[in-house]
């Protein structure tokens, strides 16, 4: 089922959102929490987690597959970490953080870096990206909640950045709906392993394009 006035891929991803969402609600914190701690052991082993320097990650809501693991790990090996700030006119920008504190509620309810302390962090800065989605596919296409705040950042960060999707193996599926301004990711982790899909800038419909080294080889 669509909603009035959607057709073809945008028809197709609300039909997977509302599919998705309940499942999401329904899964167990400490089962989630498992999960990502064992996510976060593969990704330690690659090189994209080793040679970065600064990771930007969205903090989860409680439903959400759990980031507080990945966060205190790049704190203990002296990664700078950054978090998202939604900003006026649906713009999202980056803010460094060094402690749980630095953080309070923003749009949405969402854990954020707070601007008065936390320092902007330009884009071309970030080594290594963790995005959240609803679901990934194969290809690296990420299902999001329909904000597009991803799809418009990511194309704004440098060539070399590694982008993460982040997320339990059972929303990793085989093909998800595409769309021209869709931004994919390099690689989907989760708790069974590491998917590598290539997938650099936006959706053009077509295969995987070439992407930054983000292999897991020593």
């Amino acid at each position: 089922m669509s909603l009035p006035g959607e057709s073809g891929a945008a028809a197709e991803k609300a039909d997977w959102r509302r599919r998705l969402l309940p499942r999401w609600r329904d899964l167990d914190p400490q089962v989630l929490a498992a999960a990502a701690a064992r996510a976060l052991d593969h990704l330690r082993c690659t090189d994209a987690w080793r040679r970065a320097a600064l990771v930007f990650t969205y903090v989860n809501q409680p439903w959400e597959f759990p980031t507080r693991g990945l966060v205190e790990a790049a704190w203990a090996e002296g990664k700078r970490v950054a978090a998202p700030v939604t900003c006026p006119g649906g713009v999202m920008e980056a803010r460094a953080f060094m402690s749980w504190d630095d953080l309070a509620p923003a749009v949405f309810g969402i854990l954020a870096p707070q601007a008065d302390h936390c320092p902007r962090v330009p884009p071309e800065a970030i080594d290594l990206c963790v995005v959240p989605g609803l679901a990934f596919d194969r290809r690296g296409v990420r299902l999001g909640r329909g904000g597009g705040y991803y799809d418009r950042y990511l194309p704004r960060l440098r060539a070399a950045a590694v982008r993460v999707g982040w997320i339990p193996s059972q929303f990793l599926v085989d093909r998800l709906p595409l769309e021209p301004h869709d931004a994919r990711v390099h690689l989907v982790v989760t708790e069974e392993g590491i998917r590598w899909c290539g997938g650099s800038g936006n959706g053009s419909g077509g295969g995987s394009a070439t992407g930054p080294d983000a292999s897991g080889a020593p």
